[in-house]
């Protein structure tokens, strides 16, 4: 009986490339609040912070929309 070798040929498991840090300074209006969940989405990016100020919206609107953005994208307070 010959035996035959077959060779298995694996690739090296790539390393995932670091995500980039970032903070988010929004007065998240609509525009802001649609990025601010991609961003949260995101697996190219790692928010450390959101920081919200009054601009296209009052400041206390700005803040629940924020609030609203990140609930919606899955983030927790942690």
């Amino acid at each position: 009986m010959k035996l035959m070798k077959k060779r298995i040929w694996t690739k090296a498991p790539e390393s995932a490339p670091a995500r980039k840090k970032i903070i988010i300074d929004t007065d998240t209006a609509g525009d802001d609040a649609s990025a601010l969940i991609l961003a949260a989405k995101s697996p190219e990016v790692e928010i450390l912070g959101v920081t919200v100020l009054a601009g296209n919206v009052e400041l206390e609107q700005a803040t629940k929309n924020a609030l609203a953005a990140l609930e919606i994208a899955g983030c927790n307070e942690s």
